[in-house]
């Protein structure tokens, strides 16, 4: 029994819970109501995945069907790659099955929202970049008002009418899409808050809208029907990982020099000197990272540039 029905206090219930974290379950049901998704096959074997790329061709995405922060998520673009990233893949899985899914080119897109009493509101959205070592693993978000290419309000339409038929009853909500071919395509979506300071620092900032404190009233049983998001400060933020050249760690420099820039909302290195600096392998093991915030894209990258070439790693 979740431990909300044990208190006596609202919760999104079992079912929903599973929904929002098994992306087997997930794709089964966006298929079901015709949502677009990536071709899929729930693997037990090897074999099974052998058969999939047969059917779909290189690359491929392999992933635990139920875990988050990019662990055990993989491309795999030849045969020769399938046995060992599948061994991986099903190292971070709880039940040893994995999800094979047909990679899709194309932008990728974050969309951060929270589901009220009555509907749910898309918040924010961002171009998502990731490392060239593994694009699985994001490098960095841009959350702006809309892309030069892009319109975003189909996109949250979409999205606001998806979360709703999965009967979210409240909550804060992360999801990731692609858009190819002309549609924005679910890769997952969660019933919680993106990490490193997502919901608790950039929500607010582009929409007015504190999830955090809506989700601790919710919780405790106060019923929120209608938001009223609104710019609240600049229009342009983006959220940037540190990625340091490997090596044993001596001493991390420009640290306190960029907290005093115009711009910095909050700032985490996670690398101590004595430490062995390798590439992230996930989202956990990211090097850390920076938020900044800007009321032009230029301005934005002005910033960045500034953050990256300043934070140093000196090496033993």
């Amino acid at each position: 029994m979740p431990i909300s029905e044990e208190l006596g206090l609202p919760g999104i219930g079992l079912a929903t819970a599973e929904l929002f974290t098994d992306k087997y379950q997930m794709r089964q049901f966006l298929r079901q109501r015709g949502y677009p998704t990536p071709e899929y096959r729930l693997c037990q074997s090897v074999e099974d995945a052998a058969d999939f790329v047969a059917k779909v061709g290189h690359p491929i995405v392999l992933k635990p069907p139920a875990n988050q922060g990019s662990r055990g998520v993989f491309v795999v673009g030849a045969d020769s790659e399938l046995p060992n990233r599948f061994a991986e893949a099903r190292r971070f899985s709880h039940d040893e099955h994995v999800l094979a899914e047909q990679f899709l080119p194309g932008p990728e897109l974050s969309v951060e929202g929270f589901k009220s009493s009555d509907r749910h509101f898309s918040l924010a959205v961002a171009r998502k970049k990731g490392f060239a070592h593994n694009p699985m693993v994001a490098s960095e978000l841009v959350y702006a008002p809309s892309a030069e290419d892009r319109d975003f309000e189909p996109l949250k339409y979409q999205h606001n009418a998806m979360v709703e038929e999965m009967d979210l009853r409240f909550g804060i909500t992360h999801a990731e899409y692609v858009f190819s071919e002309d549609r924005f395509v679910l890769i997952e979506v969660a019933a919680r808050g993106c990490g490193n300071n997502v919901s608790s620092h950039i929500v607010p900032t582009l929409s007015g809208v504190n999830v955090n404190e809506l989700l601790i009233r919710m919780s405790l049983g106060e019923e929120i029907k209608s938001l009223t998001p609104c710019a609240n400060g600049r229009p342009f933020v983006g959220l940037s990982f540190f990625n340091f050249e490997p090596g044993v760690v001596r001493t991390v420099c420009g640290v306190e020099t960029v907290r005093t820039l115009p711009g910095l909302v909050d700032i985490f290195v996670g690398v101590r000197p004595g430490q062995l600096v390798e590439p992230p392998s996930d989202g956990s093991s990211r090097h850390g990272y920076f938020i900044i915030a800007a009321d032009s894209a230029s301005e934005l990258q002005s910033l960045c540039k500034q953050i990256f070439d300043q934070v140093r790693i000196a090496y033993e």
